[in-house]
């Protein structure tokens, strides 16, 4: 939520083999939903030093109606937590 404007993913799955065989050490779960009919948007959620934390992933259109460019690194922790 940004202000008053609000995106909601509908249909969430958790997925524990998003990376596959070979995820990286720190990866805790994938939530995976729709945010509008086959755009897909991806919580990938890792634990770190500071934490747990997500990062956001999926199809470009839905990075952008999130403001968020495709591709974007920004890790996002609990609201009151240092992030990078």
């Amino acid at each position: 939520m940004s202000g008053e404007r609000e995106l909601v993913a509908k249909d969430v799955d958790a997925v524990l083999s998003y990376f596959g065989m070979s995820p990286p050490s720190n990866f805790e779960i994938a939530l995976m939903g729709e945010v509008k009919p086959d755009l897909g948007l991806v919580f990938i959620v890792y634990g770190g030093e500071r934490g747990l934390y997500i990062q956001l992933d999926g199809h470009p259109d839905a990075m952008k109606l999130i403001g968020r460019p495709p591709g974007d690194e920004a890790q996002y922790f609990m609201c009151g937590a240092d992030a990078k």
